[in-house]
């Protein structure tokens, strides 16, 4: 059996949906959505599902709307349930942070991506979006996590990740540069998406 076409989506007026199960075909789409579920949102699904009922409708991916680790989260959870299948991403409607939360998501997921699109609202064209490498180093990935657990001295963490105080300051100068890291050693929202594969 060959792999099954995935649509992973965001959603508010849904004409960029239409177009992009229109291009991919999908057997099965996600919908991306943020709690409580407006009325705009409620009647794009609905009119989507009465425009192709052929298609089989995953359960909606909760999220809240502004917290783009939550979003980030929700999408990988459901991308590793598919991850067999064929998975196209559209990002083109809702909030900036919806679509930014998606993105996030199916970086920390890319070997399971086929592509990610955004579809402009005048011409419908797609614009398919490059899906980088989101990650660290192993020993970078040490660090976040033991800041994460709440560490944040050069010598609690020196202790805790086992890595001389000389190529910690290194590591950490180069967390934050990459925006990894704030100024005063917290995790960002990237920080945090980062070390979101290790939830799995």
């Amino acid at each position: 059996m060959g792999k099954m076409a995935i649509l992973i989506t965001t959603i508010y007026k849904a004409s960029s949906v239409i177009q992009a199960i229109k291009r991919f075909s999908p057997k099965k789409v996600y919908f991306v959505i943020d709690e409580p579920l407006d009325d705009v949102r409620k009647n794009s699904i609905l009119m989507v599902k009465d425009l192709f009922p052929e298609i089989q409708y995953g359960e909606n991916i909760k999220t809240k709307i502004y917290d783009i680790v939550n979003i980030a989260r929700e999408c990988i959870k459901t991308i590793e349930k598919e991850k067999e299948n064929k998975i196209f991403v559209n990002i083109s409607e809702g909030r900036k942070t919806m679509s930014i939360g998606v993105l996030f998501g199916s970086y920390v997921m890319k070997k399971y991506i086929d592509s990610v699109y955004y579809i402009m609202e005048e011409t419908n064209q797609p614009i398919q979006l490059p899906l980088i490498d989101l990650k660290v180093s192993e020993k970078k990935e040490m660090i976040l996590k033991a800041i994460e657990k709440g560490l944040d001295s050069v010598t609690e963490l020196e202790k805790e990740v086992d890595i001389k105080a000389s190529n910690l300051y290194v590591h950490l100068k180069e967390l934050r540069d990459g925006g990894f890291l704030t100024k005063d050693t917290k995790l960002t929202e990237m920080g945090k998406i980062v070390l979101l594969h290790q939830e799995k």
